[in-house]
């Protein structure tokens, strides 16, 4: 199977926010500890001293062109460096570490920091109003300083989000295949509902299985509510100019919800691959060269196409590949084979 790589990623945050409209930044400081609370759970903090010095704070941008594969690094560290499926170990604690070292917290805690909007839009509205001595002549606002802690930023929920990451990555890229076995594999055999209340009760896999209809549909669901849960809330639209013009742009109060965001830009961005060499093939409304006799010279890549226009500077190799390897046409191995049996016989 295919993986999403990281120029799937890139490509499609390209494809869909400009580069200058991706706001935001993300602290990553230098020191991290792991703190236990009463009961022993631990989280990750970063302290605002270290040794009696300023703990060193340094900024990602999640949403710039050069951070676009960081939900795949998340999706798939429970695989590199290795996570437990048992949340709260000592594995995944060194795990949720590494990764803040790395990147910084997932920022599951409230904004904490506050922050003054000095261009005094409440003060602009209350003088055409009239009123005198407006007590809210400056706007504050709050942002997340991503120094982690208690009481949201343990162990425990940084290897659940973790791991959520890493399946609804397995189940995109297994719909991008087609592969039902494995989707159908993710479903829950347990019973669910409350049959002693209601009467009404049912299993997973038995009322979501049964057709490969129901089966995309389960996995795109359960893509799109993940994604929704995720992004509401924790990123907003912003307006932004650029060289006089205003722009929707993209804004994030936490890493997480910035690395979704990149997941939903990735779903889409409708990724297609080729048939053959599994490589995208186009994002959306990307362009290709026309074929000869076009007057215009370029065109939207065809929304039916499976190849590649060309593969090491061959036009239509992974198509002549596929029909010979995989295909029923006079071109295909078998073809071929049973062409050269019946001259021989």
């Amino acid at each position: 199977m295919h993986k999403v790589n990281p120029e799937d990623m890139q490509r499609s945050s390209d494809r869909t926010v400009e580069e200058a409209l991706r706001a935001g930044r993300w602290a990553q400081y230098r020191h991290y500890d792991l703190i236990p609370d009463e009961s022993g759970r631990g989280y990750v903090y970063a302290p605002s001293a270290v040794g009696g010095k300023p703990n060193v704070v340094n900024y990602l941008y999640p949403l710039a062109r050069r951070s676009a594969d960081l939900f795949l690094e998340f999706a798939r560290w429970v695989e590199d460096p290795g996570m437990d499926r048992d949340l709260d170990t000592q594995r995944n604690a060194e795990a949720a570490r590494g990764w803040a070292e790395t990147f910084g917290v997932l920022g599951l805690n409230r904004p904490d920091v506050a922050v003054g909007d000095t261009t005094g839009s409440d003060a602009m509205t209350a003088d055409y109003l009239g009123i005198s001595g407006y007590p809210t002549s400056v706007r504050w606002r709050s942002r997340n300083s991503g120094q982690g802690g208690w009481p949201n930023e343990s162990v425990e929920r940084f290897a659940f989000e973790a791991w959520e990451a890493h399946l609804r990555l397995r189940l995109y890229e297994a719909l991008l295949d087609d592969d039902l076995d494995t989707i159908v594999g993710f479903m829950s055999t347990r019973e669910r509902g409350e049959p002693e209340i209601t009467g009404l009760s049912w299993i997973e896999k038995e009322r979501n299985g049964s057709t490969p209809e129901h089966v995309r549909a389960w996995a795109w669901a359960i893509i799109e509510q993940t994604i929704r849960q995720h992004v509401d809330g924790t990123c907003y639209p912003t307006l932004q100019e650029q060289a006089g013009v205003y722009q929707q742009g993209w804004g994030f109060k936490s890493l997480l919800g910035a690395m979704w965001l990149q997941m939903l830009w990735l779903v889409v961005a409708e990724v297609r691959r080729c048939d053959w060499c599994r490589r995208v093939i186009a994002l959306g409304n990307e362009l290709e060269t026309a074929s000869s006799g076009r007057p215009s010279g370029r065109r939207k890549t065809r929304s039916n196409r499976r190849f590649c226009p060309s593969r090491d500077g061959i036009k239509d190799k992974c198509k002549a590949d596929w029909n010979y390897h995989s295909g029923t046409g006079k071109s295909s191995k078998a073809a071929r084979k049973a062409e050269r049996v019946r001259q021989k016989g």
